[in-house]
């Protein structure tokens, strides 16, 4: 019998132990690799599905209070509205026709650009500030003494100069009323009771938009109030003024600011 060492042949070399091991790590390392890949595109993709379906409500939305906007305006009969009535708020309802038609159809080649609030834009954040803190001295009541606890602020800004140095100057009062007193919070309640009946009927105002507009009158009758001044007389005289008022003193029709 000849052996293969005889033959000259030699056996090939089996692979040796570390280098198998050495070959599975390399393995298990890929693999974890992938498995990494594979859960951020499960997540991508998660977060690519929440936005669509956020974006479907939306549009959803949009379309639905488009379609009432299109209804209310176009309809040749309303039991709603009288011609008249519906003359009142072409104006209203064309700007949100509008609103809506751009929000449902954005251009695609440009980013929609902000729409600049009405009235004095805020000042540039780059200016230092120096805050001054306007603490009331007593209950507004002046009668109950009692001790008064924060619940807000009214913040307002306006711009200051020193030679060579532009700073600005922050107003802050803050709004403190005390917790319990009865007599102060009787008259909030009582301030709110015209309102409260009709909380149901609120419900119908038409849509989101409308609401709101609502809610910013109410407000505003109830500042009147507040301040003395007759609503109505308040609001004939703001409209009178209105068409021909400046925009950047548009706060000075305010209630409380033609009371001052």
């Amino acid at each position: 019998m000849i052996s293969k060492a005889e033959t000259g042949h030699a056996s090939p070399e089996t692979p040796s132990v570390a280098w198998q091991i050495a070959q599975l790590e390399l393995r298990d390392s890929e693999l974890a690799r992938r498995d990494g890949e594979l859960a951020k595109l499960d997540e991508s993709l998660a977060h690519r599905d929440a936005t669509i379906k956020a974006l479907e409500l939306k549009n959803q939305k949009l379309t639905h209070g488009l379609a009432y906007y299109r209804r209310i305006r176009l309809g040749a009969k309303t039991e709603a509205m009288s011609a008249e009535q519906l003359h009142l708020f072409e104006d209203d309802l064309a700007e949100d026709i509008a609103a809506v038609e751009a929000e449902l159809s954005p251009p695609a080649d440009a980013p929609p650009k902000p729409r600049p609030k009405a009235g004095r834009q805020p000042l540039p954040d780059h200016l230092p500030r120096e805050t001054h803190v306007h603490e009331p001295d007593s209950c507004p009541c002046g009668q109950c003494g009692a001790h008064l606890v924060k619940i807000g602020e009214d913040v307002t800004e306006k711009l200051n100069i020193i030679p060579a140095r532009f700073f600005v100057e922050r107003h802050v009062y803050p709004t403190r009323l005390p917790i319990d007193n009865p007599v102060l919070f009787a008259g909030i309640e009582n301030a709110i009771r015209p309102i409260a009946p009709g909380k149901k009927i609120w419900l119908f105002a038409g849509s989101e938009r409308a609401g709101k507009r609502a809610a910013a009158i109410q407000s505003l009758f109830a500042t009147a109030k507040l301040n003395d001044i007759e609503p109505a007389a308040w609001l004939k005289d703001t409209l009178e003024k209105l068409h021909t008022w400046p925009n950047s003193r548009i706060d000075e029709l305010l209630p409380f600011r033609q009371k001052a």
